[in-house]
């Protein structure tokens, strides 16, 4: 489906120039931390002013995991009409951020690329010859913080309470529920009985608990389950992330926070915009902390919960 793919920097905007040259056109968002048209930390296809189809990403930078953004265009892409525009991300000088944009090139076959002027960005190597545009300049930082927190506050206004069952779940964007879960028997023989939740994958343990491990604790965990590597972590941390649901089918009909982490039930009280009560396969979780009054209060390393 031919179009025109965007590719801007973190000092310009697309905002007028999509006013001046939109010209009722579909728009694919592919920048997370932009929110002039809707709820930042996803991917989103517009007609006219509302996202018609969206796919939760949880974070505001683009390098933290590229190919949930690639697999975002093939899937809303699909959906758009003809001559759809395509903004990607923001774009920072690396290698990574790169390679990301030109697979995205190549999987959109776009008929025009058009680049900001200030994008650090080789122009060799593109399907198409890229053309370089002057943009406006970005708004300042606060007051772009300021714009997502208002979308923040919308969005959460239109959740409902949901409590999810941590051993019915598929979840995705986190290393929680990535791995084999350790029964009592394994906690007993890890020395781990007081912990909250572990699991191992590979050749790392995640430990959940509210308490401190010893160094001596941790290395006979380590040492019984053959792993090489302890990521602890407390209830707490999960938090306030944002999340989705979503279908086994990879479709998401909700978006929100986990409020509540409690281990000890196995449960999540999340606050999403499912309606409730609604079964739960999938729960997507986010990088991004984000409070009930709309303050963002950073994000966790890849793989870090």
């Amino acid at each position: 489906m031919p179009g025109t793919l965007l590719i801007g920097s973190p000092k310009t905007s697309w905002r007028d120039w999509l006013r001046q040259n939109r010209a009722g056109r579909d728009l694919l968002c592919l920048d997370p931390s932009d929110s002039a048209l809707g709820t930042p930390a996803r991917a989103a296809l517009y007609r006219e002013d509302r996202a018609i189809a969206w796919r939760f990403y949880g974070s505001l930078y683009a390098s933290r995991a590229p190919h949930v953004l690639l697999g975002a265009l093939q899937q809303l892409l699909s959906q758009a009409e003809a001559d759809v525009l395509v903004q990607l991300f923001a774009y920072r000088p690396s290698p990574l951020l790169r390679q990301t944009a030109m697979l995205m090139a190549e999987a959109a076959r776009p008929d025009a690329i058009l680049i900001a002027q200030e994008a650090e960005l080789d122009l060799n190597g593109w399907p198409v010859g890229p053309e370089i545009v002057e943009l406006e300049k970005a708004l300042p930082a606060t007051v772009e913080a300021a714009q997502r927190r208002a979308q923040w506050l919308k969005l959460f206004q239109e959740c409902e309470d949901h409590e999810l069952e941590l051993r019915s779940l598929t979840i995705e964007g986190a290393r929680l529920g990535s791995g084999r879960m350790l029964g009592e028997a394994d906690l007993q023989r890890a020395g781990l009985e007081g912990v909250l939740w572990a699991e191992a994958c590979g050749v790392t343990l995640l430990i959940v608990s509210e308490e401190e491990l010893a160094d001596s604790q941790v290395s006979r965990a380590l040492d019984s389950t053959g792993c090489s590597k302890a990521q602890i972590v407390a209830p707490k941390a999960y938090e306030d992330r944002i999340c989705s649901f979503a279908r086994e089918g990879g479709e998401d009909f909700g978006m929100g926070a986990i409020r509540e982490a409690d281990f000890e039930r196995g449960t999540f009280r999340v606050r999403c915009t499912a309606v409730a009560p609604t079964p739960v396969r999938v729960l997507r979780i986010g990088g991004l902390k984000v409070s009930e009054d709309g303050v963002e209060q950073g994000e966790a390393k890849p793989w870090e919960i």
